[in-house]
């Protein structure tokens, strides 16, 4: 279940009056970007209405799938052939192409709101490459990894249209593909290297007010004083990006407005925290490494599991976690 501060809010429909789902939002400042996550549990025969609707009033462009159509308990909520065409709710849903590789089916989405006649593109990627013994684990760190990559390559393309103002929408496969042995890329090296805790040691103590405006949702950080931490220093401040306590009226504002928004990555997984977990923290720990910032992996995830319960659900995937770490870095020839 998700915690009440950090939950989505649907706008209520007739089917859905108070606008729940089982989803909860997950936010990682790194310097001067909000990296946005929205985990979630796989879609319910009742409940896929609810979750294009997220989609959608999100402003998601790319979703993260980790399930297997041939599991029983798996709904297959999007179309599997090309221009096959689904109906659901308020949205129409056509395939526009679809490519499988090692363990990973990517596929590109025209998403069309009835109501409104707006049309988006989603990138769907679904990874199946699972170990059979053991739950939860990916089958192949290298594997993974690749994976990871990909659903960055997809972010530099939406970011790159945006840059240059292109719509197009289409986005080549090849372009990732010739990427899952980019890890021994060279990366600049800073000469001073940021504390992840340093930007983000105050999160516990807030809670969130969720605020849209138009399409897009921001979120607002409020302390809640009974529950806040004492510091050692009022501010604390990472290119541009500051917490600042007032101890004269107890409260505190985590700000955002310096930072570089994103669209929010939808990660969905059986139970919405396990895997999904698991996904959220190597990614965000290969970003921290990109960025030359210091990042613990414990304290990352106990940040994680502040905004979702349940992340990391096994002493496996933990293991694993460190060992993909591992991986990436002496392939990015970093140690």
């Amino acid at each position: 279940m998700p915690y009440e501060d950090t939950r989505i809010m649907l706008h209520p429909t007739k089917k859905n009056k108070h606008g729940y789902i089982n989803a909860s939002n997950i936010q990682i400042p790194i310097n001067d970007r909000l990296f946005k996550y929205i985990l979630t549990q796989n879609p319910l025969k009742t409940t896929i209405d609810d979750f294009y609707q997220m989609i959608w009033e999100s402003d998601t462009r790319i979703v993260i799938s980790f399930m297997d159509k041939n599991e029983s308990h798996a709904e297959i909520y999007w179309p599997t052939k090309i221009n096959e065409k689904l109906s659901i709710g308020d949205f129409s849903i056509r395939q526009q192409s679809s490519t499988i590789t090692k363990g990973l089916t990517t596929t590109i989405l025209n998403v069309k709101c009835l109501s409104s006649g707006e049309k988006r593109i989603i990138y769907h990627l679904n990874f199946t490459a699972f170990k059979k013994d053991l739950d939860g684990v990916p089958a192949n760190i290298e594997t993974f990894l690749s994976f990871v990559d990909a659903v960055n390559s997809f972010k530099r393309h939406i970011e790159n249209e945006k840059m240059h103002d292109g719509d197009s929408g289409v986005f080549i496969p090849s372009l990732f593909n010739s990427r899952k042995n980019s890890y021994s890329r060279s990366r600049s090296k800073s000469t001073t290297r940021s504390t992840f805790m340093d930007v983000t040691n105050k999160i516990r103590s807030q809670s969130v007010e969720q605020v849209e405006q138009g399409n897009r949702w921001k979120r607002k950080f409020i302390t809640n004083p009974t529950n806040q931490q004492s510091t050692s220093s009022n501010t604390s401040e990472i290119s541009g990006i500051s917490s600042t306590s007032n101890s004269s009226s107890g409260s505190t504002s985590f700000r955002t407005e310096y930072l570089e928004q994103q669209n929010p990555i939808i990660v969905h997984c059986m139970d919405g925290s396990s895997i999904s977990g698991l996904y959220v923290l190597i990614e965000v720990i290969v970003h921290c490494i990109e960025n030359n910032v210091n990042v613990e992996i414990p304290k990352l995830l106990r940040l994680l599991r502040q905004q979702r319960s349940s992340l990391i659900k096994n002493i496996h995937q933990y293991k694993f976690a460190y060992e993909a770490i591992l991986v990436y870095l002496q392939r990015s020839r970093l140690i």
